[in-house]
């Protein structure tokens, strides 16, 4: 796409990235060492909770929820989070309303 734009505009372009060999390792890794926290394990065996609940975007956002939940979800069940008080809330926000995938 082309685009005119003032000569005194700072135009950013990203790098490309580059994909992880391991994703869900990854994933296990971050939630294991994240930066600016404890791990995930850590602060659930601070706090005990008995239900979790936890957030994820709707289908019109690109995020790689297969991934990232199976290795979150294996550390709130080590942890004493059984699968029944685990609720996963998807936030549609004012994206439209989520319908089957062959509608």
């Amino acid at each position: 796409m082309s685009l005119n734009v003032p000569d005194t505009a700072d135009v950013l372009t990203p790098k490309a990235a580059v994909p992880l060999p391991d994703p869900a390792g990854a994933v296990h890794q971050g939630l294991a060492s994240p930066i600016g926290s404890p791990p995930l394990a850590e602060l659930l065996r601070r706090k005990r909770p008995r239900r979790v609940a936890v957030t994820i975007s709707d289908i019109t956002r690109p995020v790689p929820n297969k991934v990232f939940l199976p290795p979150l979800l294996d550390v709130l069940n080590a942890e004493g989070v059984p699968d029944q008080n685990i609720v996963i809330v998807i936030g549609t926000g004012m994206h439209r309303p989520a319908r089957p995938r062959n509608a």
